[in-house]
């Protein structure tokens, strides 16, 4: 089953670093043995095209408080990521109103895949966002504060890079 995740957002540049990244990313993704997926950049936002249900899984664990602690510690060695998202992010002035990113699903079972990213974005425990469910194929994700913005970078970095470590270990 192929599933396609658009995201899309309020803030129009929080996306545009994913631009020169998407042919790195993709060059790595594809070899993932079971998580295979596909990232295309879209005005505003990023299409994923993961190709299982298995792989959309495992790109967006649920993660115990054990491994967010240990994911955490880790955020300080970002220098030796291969992957990383620009700081202009953070360096923007953040609106008021917050930075909304919008997860929408196109698929089969698109309520358990919206019941999924909840748990895994609960998951992350990270404080000031909130987590609104639209529809049973859509979720917003609400930053209310640039650290929060921030601290959902660091994991999709740390996230992004251990999958691209576990890779580079099987080819080598």
């Amino acid at each position: 089953m192929k599933i396609i995740l658009k995201i899309t957002s309020n803030f129009p540049l929080i996306f545009r670093n994913f631009i020169k990244d998407d042919n790195f990313l993709n060059y790595y993704f594809e070899k993932q043995p079971i998580s295979k997926l596909y990232i295309e950049t879209i005005e505003n936002g990023l299409l994923i095209i993961f190709k299982s249900y298995k792989g959309f899984l495992k790109f967006h664990p649920v993660f115990s408080e054990e491994e967010i602690d240990e994911m955490k510690q880790n955020f300080a060695k970002r220098e030796k990521n291969d992957f990383k998202i620009s700081e202009k992010i953070a360096e923007q002035s953040f609106p008021k109103e917050g930075i909304n990113i919008i997860y929408s699903l196109i698929s089969e079972h698109t309520s358990d895949l919206v019941d999924h990213l909840i748990l895994h974005f609960h998951s992350l425990n990270i404080k000031n966002i909130d987590i609104l469910q639209q529809n049973d194929a859509k979720i917003i994700i609400k930053f209310k504060t640039k650290n929060s913005l921030i601290e959902y970078r660091n994991f999709i970095e740390h996230i992004i890079n251990r999958k691209i470590n576990s890779l580079k270990e099987i080819l080598n």
